[in-house]
């Protein structure tokens, strides 16, 4: 797929897409909320827009790019981004378009179960110590009435084993202290032990924060 596509978000939208992120569950669960909001609403609030012109966008949207790079960018407003990579491919035929990882369709199917997945994590607790089930547990606790697909299965554990290359871009006056958290700053990774943050000197705009991510363009600079 060449382009990137965009749907806006209503205000009664946004909050599905502002959860706090802490581990790679809650990151596949930000994504899979994304790609169903995306196949719900791909016929008729989807716009096709180049990843080689961009264009200034205030309004809160989200938008997914596969060139320069495969990323997920969530505008929850002008003043807080999010971005994480996009795992699945985009194929086109006319005027319909399907997702794909590696050779299974991901389809409303596939996210329902893999919804349910997590919820069934999310709700549960753990033999071998964790606090919650491990998706091994989930597999072998799989009603047999009501079966999750192994290609649901399959699709979920190579999203819990992705980078995702999380970050988030905010003016957050409320929490600032100083330096220590200033007022524009970026989030990058999301763990306990991985994550940091890099204060700016303003808010980029969204074509600017877009940039950051794609190696044929200049490299932005940390100045202090």
């Amino acid at each position: 797929m060449k382009g990137a596509y965009v749907i806006n978000l209503e205000p009664y939208e946004i909050h599905d897409f502002t959860m706090n992120i802490s581990c790679n569950w809650e990151c596949v669960e930000l994504l899979i909320r994304c790609v169903r909001f995306y196949l719900i609403h791909s016929s008729a609030r989807l716009t096709r827009v180049s990843t080689e012109n961009k264009t200034l966008i205030n309004s809160p949207h989200i938008k997914i790019e596969i060139i320069p790079t495969p990323r997920l960018y969530i505008y929850v407003s002008s003043n807080k981004y999010i971005s994480i990579v996009f795992p699945f491919n985009i194929k086109l035929d006319g005027d319909n378009i399907t997702l794909w990882y590696n050779d299974v369709m991901v389809n409303e199917k596939i996210i329902s179960e893999i919804i349910t997945l997590l919820h069934m994590r999310q709700n549960s607790l753990s033999s071998v110590g964790a606090s919650k089930n491990t998706l091994f547990e989930l597999y072998v606790s799989n009603d047999e009435y009501e079966p999750i697909s192994d290609n649901a299965f399959y699709v979920t554990e190579n999203l819990l084993q992705s980078e995702y290359g999380y970050i988030r871009h905010d003016y957050d006056p409320r929490s600032a202290n100083g330096k220590i958290h200033p007022e524009y700053h970026m989030d990058i990774n999301f763990s306990k032990y991985a994550t940091f943050k890099y204060g700016t000197e303003r808010m980029l705009s969204n074509v600017e924060f877009e940039f950051t991510f794609d190696k044929n363009k200049e490299c932005l600079y940390l100045r202090e």
